[in-house]
């Protein structure tokens, strides 16, 4: 049984530094391994419990587990930006590092990366080139 309860504790162990859905079926195929040498099974038995519980909880519950675990990421709305164009309100120059614009009725602050781009005037029109924090990247719109 201090075997079973070792190899138990070490997929244990493994699995909680990996976090991977790796080693947590065999450990509970340890646990089926020491209930059948608690009840007097020999080695042979011993094994054949381990391998059945390991493959029973392998087959039924790693697609459960996998799906409630998995993390998808979506683009947010923030993404659905980039490319527009949007009207300064507030403009930007070489002193005035950025300026302003209103984006879906929401108040932006936004910079410019390109110097050559400034200065950006109130009521210039702009396409929305990136997102840097709390700023939109800016640069004028080609006509």
């Amino acid at each position: 049984m201090l075997y079973w309860l070792a190899a138990f504790i070490i997929l244990m162990i493994i699995e909680i530094l990996t976090m991977g859905l790796t080693t947590i079926w065999f450990a509970f195929g340890c646990i089926g391994a020491i209930i059948a040498e608690m009840a007097g099974g020999n080695i042979y038995v011993q094994f054949s419990a381990f391998a059945v519980v390991s493959v029973i909880f392998l087959i039924f519950t790693r697609p459960v587990m996998k799906k409630m675990l998995s993390f998808t990421t979506k683009d947010s709305n923030i993404d659905s930006i980039i490319g527009r164009t949007a009207v300064i309100t507030k403009g930007v120059n070489e002193v005035d590092e950025w300026g302003e614009t209103v984006v879906d009725n929401e108040r932006w602050k936004i910079v410019v990366k390109d110097e050559n781009e400034l200065p950006l005037r109130e009521g210039d029109r702009v396409i929305i080139k990136g997102v840097d924090g709390v700023k939109l990247i800016v640069g004028k719109e080609n006509k």
